[in-house]
């Protein structure tokens, strides 16, 4: 398995981890209604986990070719 896949993975999770605790915390005095609050701290966690892990898989792509060119 490739580094940048581990690497992607790795800070994906900590970064989804990350932006569901600070969505939950925000969203929980918004909403009194503990369900719709974890629903949606637990979306903003995927969201960020695939944006993280693709761009970090996309980076690690990119420099492997450019520098397999050099």
């Amino acid at each position: 398995m490739p580094f940048y896949v581990v690497v992607g993975v790795c800070f994906g999770s900590l970064a989804a981890l990350m932006a569901s605790l600070i969505t939950y915390t925000e969203y929980q005095h918004h909403f009194v209604d503990a369900r719709r609050t974890l629903r949606i701290a637990l979306e903003a966690g995927v969201v960020t986990f695939v944006f993280f892990a693709l761009l970090t898989m996309a980076v690690g792509i990119l420099l492997t070719r450019v520098l397999q060119t050099s």
